[in-house]
């Protein structure tokens, strides 16, 4: 399938089109594996083979086996579909587990029995879709606590834990397998726009009038509050909790030892 992919492509369509690839969960996993050791130039023309291949179904549903077998095959290998308009096409029990397809056009798309659980919808544009037998996963829990719009969410590395910041001022910290609220962290003076957990119990928060802090996140203590130039609007902290890093609306990214302060 991959050499016809890449060296064939009337062959690889030919296949495409009579066999059912999008459960058949060995072939795609072998197919993801050979694509990840491919070289960028193999890897570009895949996507740009098998991405046709999912637009031929555009307003064409004799092509639909084709196509939900190409898709599938592009989302296994972790090509991001993100902002493409793929309106119209028909891919029914297609494989989306996982895929990006944030921004992307999907109105009027067959998607009927494709299983989508994991995929990344933000901002995609479904209208008109036909998703009857769609698989989108079951809501685990809703965490309910904030009191005004949420603007962040970090989830630490061990998966158990997640921080979420909001417009009331307040750090959540929360236990993703119960739903429960572990503890409210007052943040900074402002609306907190991002936030950030190290893999060795370090959460730090950022907040809009030029104020970054650093918590304890097993505790809640807080450790260390520092002063920005401007008004911080990403976080990140390394794995280790020893360093992290923010950015503002200017042109420059702030270094700092999480240390000492």
């Amino acid at each position: 399938l991959w050499h016809h992919v890449t060296e064939d492509n009337h062959k690889a369509a030919a296949s495409l089109a009579v066999v059912g690839l999008t459960q058949c969960r060995p072939v795609l996993h072998a197919f993801a594996e050979i694509h990840a050791m491919a070289s960028d130039k193999e890897q570009v023309l895949v996507r740009d083979r098998l991405l046709g291949h999912v637009r031929q179904s555009q307003g064409r549903p004799q092509e639909g086996q084709l196509a939900a077998n190409a898709i599938s095959l592009l989302c296994v290998a972790g090509i991001s579909l993100a902002g493409l308009d793929l309106s119209n096409i028909h891919v029914p029990n297609a494989n989306l587990q996982g895929c990006s397809l944030t921004c992307s056009v999907l109105s009027n798309a067959q998607l009927s029995g494709a299983d989508m659980r994991g995929a990344v919808l933000d901002f995609a544009d479904l209208s008109g879709a036909r998703l009857h037998g769609v698989q989108l996963g079951a809501l685990a829990c809703t965490l309910v606590g904030h009191t005004l719009m949420v603007t962040n969410l970090a989830v630490a590395p061990d998966g158990r834990t997640m921080a979420s910041v909001a417009c009331d001022k307040t750090v959540r910290v929360w236990d993703l397998h119960t739903g429960k609220l572990l503890r409210t962290l007052e943040g900074p003076q402002g609306e907190i726009h991002a936030v950030s957990i190290s893999g060795v119990d370090t959460i730090i928060a950022a907040s809009s009038p030029k104020d970054l802090r650093l918590w304890r996140l097993s505790t809640g203590k807080l450790l260390h509050k520092m002063a920005d130039r401007d008004a911080p609007k990403h976080v990140a902290i390394s794995e280790d909790g020893r360093y992290f890093v923010s950015n503002t609306a200017e042109p420059t990214v702030c270094f700092w030892n999480a240390m000492t302060g």
